[in-house]
């Protein structure tokens, strides 16, 4: 078909169609509803079709568009199979929509062998409950053991607790009453967090009926440890009473300062050397030589340290000579005289007299004797002189004597440093001193005598 233009300039009419070219219309229109598709529809018959119940055959609603919804669809209108509002068993073939009514159907079908107290799982659960007597406890069972129960006053574990994070315990006692409790820490600190301390901090060991507790701890009000027992308990505050114990040691470092009531014993003490000090201090006595002894002194019995001088009232001593330390010839050739050896100063022949003294010699006829050599001296002057040996000058010493001799006669100087009863025309300065004991021998044997030197 050949396509043609025309103009309507002022409008057309064709039946009871009428174009307006002025207002742009089409009037006139049939109102029928259109059969074929080339048939027009007017205004009246789309109002009337929107209005209308409506059927849509596979067809898609944009509810998501700008301005776009879909309302006023109820249940009733929904068609059979689309809504099951009496679905009790849902199953993963199932593709209808489920209602609420079937949604809770379900849940109390799925839930009704549920347990409201108690969730297990094979030989394990946890159960909540109003316990014995109405009071409410949840246990915890795992593996057919009760491992946590825990009630409106107390939490109780049955087996280990491992705590990997801070463990901080609020409350006024905490007991543990485990067999053995270690620690890690390298200090334990007591009483923490105090601001300032009135209360006596330490230890308590409960005894129970064996005595009172025993206790170490720092007294507050002494600024002092101690040790000892006392009826205070863990509970006690303030200033807490104790009887002080006794402490067994076998080694104390640092100073021990302070008066001790008694010193039970003491096998070694430190003592201080005093060589020059000007004073006077006494010597110290016990009364028996072993065991616990009380520690004397004596007035009377003095010395000082500055003079070396040693004052007493009195003296004894179990021997009987005065003796002094020379120098001796046979020790300075390493072969010591004999006890009761009369010894004498040799003359210096010829003018050269050794420093000190000339070394005395055991004596012969016609000597002057000074002494004997001494066995045990009852009080020795001058000990610290060297290649020396003791000798008696005054007193009861035994004497080397060669034949008889009766107690009372006088023994004179013989040679070789023994002496006799022969005085060999000798005079008295030649005595050695007078015989207390009596010999009849010709041997040489020593013999108690009294020295006249």
């Amino acid at each position: 078909m050949t396509q043609r233009n025309f103009f309507v300039n002022y409008g057309l009419e064709c039946g009871d169609i009428v174009i307006s070219a002025t207002t742009n219309t089409i009037t006139g229109l049939s109102t029928a509803a259109p059969t074929a598709d080339g048939d027009v529809s007017n205004k009246k018959y789309v109002d009337d079709q929107a209005s209308a119940s409506l059927v849509f055959t596979n067809k898609t609603f944009d509810a998501n568009g700008t301005g776009n919804s879909i309302s006023n669809i109820e249940v009733a209108d929904l068609a059979a199979g689309v809504l099951d509002t009496d679905l009790s068993i849902v199953a993963g073939t199932d593709t209808t929509l489920a209602s609420a009514k079937a949604i809770k159907a379900y849940v109390d079908g799925e839930i009704s062998s549920l347990s409201t107290t108690t969730i297990s799982e094979g030989d394990s659960s946890v159960d909540v409950d109003d316990g014995a007597g109405g009071a409410g406890q949840v246990i915890v069972n795992v593996d057919g053991n009760n491992e946590l129960v825990i009630n409106d006053t107390s939490a109780t574990f049955s087996g280990n607790v491992v705590v990997t994070g801070d463990f901080t315990v609020n409350g006024t006692t905490t007991t543990v009453n485990s067999t053995n409790t270690t620690l890690d820490d390298n200090l334990l600190e007591l009483n923490s967090g105090a601001a300032s301390n009135a209360n006596d901090s330490g230890i308590i060991i409960e005894r129970g009926s064996t005595g009172d507790n025993a206790i170490f701890m720092w007294d507050e009000s002494a600024d002092k440890f101690t040790l000892g027992t006392t009826t205070a308990t863990a509970s006690s505050t303030g200033n807490i009473t104790i009887t002080t114990g006794i402490l067994v040691a076998s080694t104390f470092e640092g100073n021990l300062t302070g008066n001790a009531d008694t010193a039970t014993e003491a096998t070694n003490v430190t003592i201080t050397a005093n060589n020059t000090a000007n004073e006077t201090v006494y010597l110290t006595f016990v009364d028996g030589a072993t065991g616990t002894q009380g520690i004397e002194t004596d007035t009377n019995l003095s010395y000082n340290p500055s003079t070396n001088v040693l004052s007493t009232t009195a003296s004894s001593a179990q021997y009987a000579d005065l003796a002094e330390m020379y120098v001796t010839k046979g020790m300075m050739d390493g072969n010591p005289h004999p006890v009761g050896t009369v010894m004498y100063v040799p003359e210096d022949i010829n003018r050269e007299a050794m420093p000190g003294c000339m070394p005395l010699e055991p004596a012969g006829a016609g000597k002057i004797p000074v002494g004997t050599i001494s066995e045990n001296p009852a009080f020795l002057m001058n000990n610290q002189l060297e290649t020396a040996q003791p000798i008696a000058l005054k007193g009861r010493v035994p004497v080397r004597v060669i034949g008889p001799c009766m107690a009372g006669q006088p023994l004179y100087v013989a040679d070789g440093g023994v002496a006799s009863i022969n005085d060999a025309g000798q005079s008295s300065i030649h005595i050695v001193g007078i015989a207390l004991t009596s010999k009849d021998t010709e041997e040489e044997e020593l013999v108690e005598c009294v020295l006249k030197v």
